[in-house]
């Protein structure tokens, strides 16, 4: 396998809590997927796709991936909720 070209490293992945979610769920989907890499379960997990750890992110993290969008869409694009 030849790369042709390298971009530069993106935030993948997201995943995503709504205010309206209760504390414990958001505290849970934040919190459980960070700390994989500290269990041998979740080492098995991470393992199974192919991961070591998994991060947490902000959602600034992902500003290009929405510049690169309006790049390519335009302004004024908007996202389906």
């Amino acid at each position: 396998m030849k790369f042709l070209v390298r971009s530069e490293q993106l935030a993948h992945l997201p995943w995503a809590v709504k205010n309206e979610m209760p504390d414990s769920l958001k505290n849970s989907i934040r919190n459980i997927p960070g700390n994989l890499n500290k269990d041998p379960a979740g080492l098995t997990v991470l393992g199974k796709a192919g991961l070591t750890a998994l991060v947490k992110a902000a959602d600034e993290e992902y500003n290009r991936h929405r510049e690169i969008i309006r790049e390519v869409y335009g302004d004024d694009f908007e996202p389906d909720n």
